[in-house]
């Protein structure tokens, strides 16, 4: 039975062994060059965020694939939305990414 579009914000997408894995290379790849703590991807399911992949050098890092996190709790949302830039190089330096 397909679902209908009042259900698609409670399915989450699920992604093929080798898609995640391109998807973990790439995420390696842009931490490492911008020098960042934390890359992620993540998807949007009704007020939540699930973190699909995660890349950062430490294994007990903030965030772990299949995390579920409000929405309301960062400023994924706001960069989604056009509030925020896409890249942000410094957090502190930008009011409502803080």
């Amino acid at each position: 039975m397909l679902a209908d579009a009042s259900d698609l914000n409670s399915i989450p997408t699920v992604l093929s062994p080798h898609v995640s894995q391109n998807i973990d290379r790439v995420l390696t790849a842009i931490r490492t060059h911008f020098r960042m703590d934390v890359a992620f991807v993540s998807e949007f399911l009704g007020t939540n965020r699930i973190l699909k992949n995660v890349n950062c050098d430490d294994t007990d890092g903030p965030f772990k694939a299949g995390d579920v996190i409000p929405l309301a709790a960062g400023y994924c949302k706001h960069v989604a939305s056009g509030a925020l830039p896409q890249l942000i190089v410094d957090t502190s330096a930008v009011e409502l990414a803080m």
